[in-house]
């Protein structure tokens, strides 16, 4: 029997996930190890739309997104995730918390129904954030015509 080629892992074994910012925020990461996936096509085009533009860090996020993964949703149903990021790649240079310029809102026919951002934790870019404003939370990822600035 062959054995199979494996293509090398950025990763190199290590997982860097966002570190608990307080105790609820332990509390959600408790237990819910995954192993990484890479990120599909369409968070990937959604990941890359909140990122594009010129601002302080813009090209490292976009070199950390190149090889970043899915690393877990945030909970059942959820379509906010955490992402893993190769440790080797250049930090963002921005504090921890919301990466400002992918502070989006997402419109439906014109309504407002809750908006994205990407957060930051240790210089990475460590989450995805989908929060809905309605009494439903959303069954999809908005497409990009439903996504506009501030």
């Amino acid at each position: 029997m062959e054995e199979a080629i494996r293509k090398p892992d950025p990763f190199d074994g290590q997982r860097t996930l966002p570190k608990p910012q307080d105790k609820r925020e332990a509390c959600r990461l408790k237990g819910r190890s995954t192993i990484p996936r890479d990120l599909n096509h369409e968070e990937r085009t959604l990941l890359a739309l909140l990122l594009s533009g010129d601002w302080l860090g813009a090209a490292e996020a976009r070199h950390q997104l190149e090889t970043a993964k899915h690393a877990r949703h945030w909970f059942e149903g959820s379509l906010s995730f955490d992402l893993a990021i190769d440790p080797h790649l250049p930090l963002v240079p921005v504090s921890d918390g919301i990466l400002e310029p992918t502070d989006r809102l997402v419109y439906h026919r014109e309504a407002l129904v809750g908006g994205v951002m990407i957060w930051v934790c240790g210089g990475r870019i460590s989450s995805f954030e989908y929060y809905w404003s309605t009494d439903d939370m959303p069954t999809a990822l908005p497409a990009s015509h439903q996504i506009e600035t501030r």
